[in-house]
């Protein structure tokens, strides 16, 4: 497998640390307000990379942080007149409804931040110890130009970062570069003892001392958004780096930008789409398939037009799979040919997802296999166990993507249909397929006999009950709507 790393700006082969098992950080949400679709993007995106490397047969340790203390948190809290944990809890508890209703799984751990600051205190008194940071006014800052490889993963000068930096009021940095990881307490906040008084961390250790608590000095993947590039995971390497004198991230990967029109999602622009909006409108297998079709790094102009036409190639899939599920009940046979077209979509599938998840190349085989399915439905001679094949791992491929495929249920079409079965004594013991097959032969004789009014009846009837007939290929097929 190939992995495209940020830090070294190139593909690399995949190499776990430890056989057999990926150990896999990707930064969480900040939950002052609702999850919007830029998070939906970054979280889909690593839940697919977690399913492919499980699908692989690898043990996914699979981690996420939750910024619970944080200024947008408290400044929010403030507004609303509620604890600002309170407001975490709500809007997280929110969150993982709406990242449930996408079939992301759970991380192996959500930790919030409140619940390890011991791990954060211990981590940043050993980066003071090694000569890393420094207590100023009861703050404690990382000092920069301590850490000789500053700026390796954004790929900036240190030189030409200093001279754009600045000391903002009321801190006592000893240089406009470095960052705060620990801050002494304000009014309204939550706050923490300290061997350096009561206050609360940075924003940037609490991710080192979590990753490192839960998975190690040094991981495999460091997931996130391509904004969180700098200073977020620059300020994550060094001071981890620093703690320990290990290499902290051997994979970085990040998701590119999603906008809307051009231009990047504000609520000061009304352009600001939650996933609720999102999750509200469409179907998890729309929103998963129009986010997968695009490669993760690249970025992605988000509109609703795009997920409308989404919404309408997969329909026709599922239309597809209906179709294809009466004709397997109706045919036999097989016809190696068309198992053989299905087999190399599927070593395509793996060849784009093994070279650096490219899930975009990946749909590509995916609908190639639908074009399959929908070939043999217009032939003349449809072949069962063929049919079935390519149905059966077009549904498999997508599971890999966290597409769960959910053919309709038989109850509630037998219930509408029983008022017409009993009129013509059609039975409903052998199954819903039985009773429309009768249904439609009985039809095609009162057509034969020139009975249209009857005829149509049956049709009419079909059509209430979400039975859809269709001439395929010169054979009458139909699927449950």
């Amino acid at each position: 497998m190939i992995i495209y790393d940020s830090y070294d700006a190139r593909e690399k082969e995949f190499a776990p640390v430890n056989e057999n098992e990926v150990r896999m950080y990707v930064c969480g949400l900040t939950p002052y307000d609702r999850m919007h679709i830029g998070h939906l993007r970054t979280y889909v995106f690593f839940d697919v990379v977690r399913r492919y490397f499980e699908h692989l047969g690898y043990d996914v340790n699979y981690v996420q942080n939750i910024t619970d203390v944080e200024d947008k948190v408290f400044n929010r809290a403030a507004e609303m007149g509620i604890h600002p944990l309170e407001l975490t809890e709500k809007n997280m508890k929110k969150a993982i409804e709406e990242m449930d209703a996408l079939n992301i799984k759970r991380p192996t751990m959500f930790q919030k931040v409140s619940d390890n600051i011991p791990a954060i205190i211990s981590l940043t008194k050993k980066i003071i110890e090694n000569g890393y940071a420094y207590e100023s006014a009861n703050d404690v800052y990382f000092s920069v130009l301590k850490f000789r490889d500053y700026g390796g993963l954004s790929k900036q000068k240190v030189d030409e970062l200093v001279s754009g930096a600045r000391v903002e009021p009321g801190e006592k940095k000893h240089n406009p570069l470095d960052f705060v990881l620990w801050k002494h307490s304000k009014e309204k906040e939550v706050v923490f003892d300290s061997p350096w008084g009561v206050g609360r961390p940075g924003w940037h250790i609490e991710c080192s001392a979590i990753s490192s608590k839960y998975l190690g000095e040094t991981i495999d993947i460091h997931g996130g958004g391509r904004d969180l590039i700098f200073p977020h995971h620059e300020n994550e390497t060094a001071q981890s780096e620093a703690a320990t004198g290990k290499k902290f991230v051997n994979y970085w990967m990040h998701t590119g930008f999603l906008t809307i029109n051009g231009e990047k999602m504000s609520k000061s622009l009304n352009n600001f789409v939650t996933a609720g909006d999102v999750i509200g409108k469409y179907t998890p297998t729309v929103i998963r398939w129009y986010l997968l079709t695009r490669h993760y790094r690249s970025p992605i102009d988000f509109s609703f037009e795009v997920l409308d036409e989404t919404g309408k190639h997969v329909e026709k899939m599922m239309n597809a799979l209906e179709f294809a599920r009466v004709a397997m009940e109706r045919s036999s046979g097989t016809d190696r040919s068309i198992e053989g077209e299905v087999a190399a979509q599927k070593v395509l599938f793996h060849k784009a997802m093994n070279e650096d998840f490219n899930t975009a190349n990946a749909f590509v085989a995916v609908n190639e296999i639908i074009r399959i399915i929908n070939k043999g439905l217009n032939s003349r001679d449809v072949y069962k166990e063929s049919l079935r094949n390519a149905v059966d791992e077009l549904i498999g491929l997508l599971g890999i993507t966290g597409i769960s495929i959910e053919l309709n249920k038989d109850d509630e079409y037998e219930g509408m249909l029983e008022g017409i079965c009993r009129e013509y004594k059609v039975g409903m013991e052998d199954g819903l397929f039985a009773a429309v097959e009768e249904l439609l032969s009985i039809r095609e004789t009162m057509r034969k006999e020139k009975r249209y009014a009857d005829a149509d009846k049956i049709r009419r009837a079909l059509v209430e009950s979400r039975i859809i007939v269709e001439d395929v290929g010169g054979v009458s097929l139909w699927r449950r709507g």
